[in-house]
């Protein structure tokens, strides 16, 4: 699941994903059964969807991946609301992953607030399993 906080945004980055999947192999690359603009389903029955962010954009499917883009730009009360509904899925599952990608936005929205709590060197203060990575635009 794909998510940002435009729709256009993250139709920009499913988009991406198409690209790279029509230059796969033949032989590893598994047949697509739906490709359309929001998304791709896979003969595996594995599916790529593309949602705006929202408090409920996501709710009702089951995701083992979703990647939130320019997560610092979302209202504070939706990222709250919509990292609340998703935790969950991912938590439960032991491979899932919520992958939170952003430039700064400030220090008033979940995205710093996660951003700090990853990076933490106290005890009890540490989001656990949360490994933040910086990248230059450079």
């Amino acid at each position: 699941m794909i998510l940002a906080n435009k729709a256009a945004t993250a139709l920009e980055l499913l988009g991406r994903i198409e690209t790279g999947y029509e230059y796969l192999p033949h032989w590893i690359k598994p047949a697509c059964l739906v490709f359309n603009k929001g998304e791709m389903t896979f003969s595996n029955m594995s599916s790529i969807r593309a949602f705006a962010s929202s408090s409920d954009a996501a709710r009702g499917f089951s995701c083992n991946v979703v990647i939130c883009d320019e997560f610092a730009f979302l209202n504070k009360n939706v990222a709250d609301k919509l990292f609340t509904s998703m935790y969950p899925t991912i938590s439960s599952s032991k491979n899932g992953k919520f992958i939170i990608v952003s430039t700064p936005n400030g220090t008033d929205n979940l995205y710093y607030d996660i951003w700090c709590q990853a990076n933490s060197k106290e005890v009890g203060k540490n989001l656990e399993g949360w490994k933040p990575f910086e990248m230059f635009w450079y």
